[in-house]
């Protein structure tokens, strides 16, 4: 903390046995973390502002949710989560929420398969048009219909859904701010796929649905 021209941090694997980093960044104008890793659930990355880039972040902690609540400076990700835990369920609730200036997060090789909880995981992130790499493979996961409120997206390479629960995610109706789908497959045992994008205003092109 403190540090007034520390902008970059590259290469820092915050791991499980560290304790009381609850101002570990204060004072310091964080900009990028590139090749980080993270084992702990003990780092807030919450409401840094002056974060722009996460790039090729490993995250190895199965709790994510609200992990970059409020970062509203923050405008590109490249994450891989990989689940370490694999009795316990990821909890990605709120990951990116309020991240207004967002516009692309790519998934890249991220193990969703214990994936559980993702509500709002991208709510009110006015900016984001591109998901890379998002694959819902849990065919217990579950959302409600305000993971993508606010977000114009055009561009979903990769976009997978595995769960029934999950297609919630795209019931926006009126309010809708997507123009487009790239890349849209859903697994075999998702079946009802009626009011799907009912009333959506914006779509510019034809989609199809694998």
């Amino acid at each position: 903390s403190n540090c007034p021209n520390l902008e970059e941090i590259h290469d820092v694997a915050f791991e499980k046995h560290l304790s009381n980093c609850t101002d570990w960044i204060t004072g310091s104008p964080i900009k990028v973390l590139r090749n980080c890793t993270v084992e702990s659930d003990i780092i807030p990355f919450q409401n840094i502002t002056t974060l722009t880039t996460i790039d090729n972040m490993t995250w190895k902690y199965r709790n994510i949710g609200g992990k970059f609540y409020g970062c509203t400076g923050l405008e590109t990700v490249t994450i891989n989560i990989t689940d370490q835990v694999t009795t316990a369920f990821i909890d990605g609730k709120g990951t990116f929420e309020n991240c207004t200036s967002l516009r692309e997060i790519d998934f890249t090789e991220s193990d969703l398969s214990n994936l559980r909880q993702f509500d709002r995981m991208f709510y009110g992130d006015s900016s984001l048009t591109t998901i890379k790499n998002f694959k819902v493979t849990n065919p217990n996961a579950t959302c409600g219909n305000k993971v993508l409120t606010e977000c114009p997206i055009n561009n979903t390479d990769g976009l997978y859904i595995g769960s029934q629960s999950s297609l919630d995610m795209f019931k926006l109706g009126e309010g809708s701010k997507i123009t487009n789908f790239t890349d849209f497959e859903i697994a075999t045992n998702v079946k009802d796929l009626s009011h799907l994008f009912e009333n959506y205003q914006l779509i510019t092109k034809d989609m199809s649905i694998p």
